[in-house]
């Protein structure tokens, strides 16, 4: 039997759209591509100014907080492009909401 979608459905939530700017390897044999592949994404742009701890563990401060859906795929070399503007990638949050992934929350900067 398949299980029930859930009740929580992050999507009408994402009104506004942004672009990832793939900047990772097709496989660990390749390089990253010369031309990133872009893809359009539903998404809600947040800017609020944050404290977070970045790949390193260094504690820096994120200007925006980027929601996703929860089946994007993006990675912390990747580069988000939204108003006009390339945000860089601080932190992957995948956050469940009933035993699911509920969405994607992204620190940028």
């Amino acid at each position: 039997m398949p299980t029930p979608a859930p009740k929580y459905n992050i999507t009408r939530y994402l009104r506004e759209t942004c672009q990832i700017s793939y900047q990772t390897p097709i496989d660990r044999y390749s390089a990253p591509p010369s031309t990133p592949i872009v893809a359009t994404v539903p998404c809600r742009f947040d800017y609020r100014r944050h404290l977070t701890l970045d790949k390193d563990g260094k504690e820096v401060l994120a200007e925006g907080l980027v929601f996703l859906q929860p089946n994007t795929p993006i990675d912390l070399v990747d580069r988000i492009l939204f108003a006009g503007r390339t945000w860089l990638i601080l932190k992957i949050f995948r956050l469940h909401y009933l035993d699911r992934e509920s969405h994607l929350e992204v620190s940028v900067q």
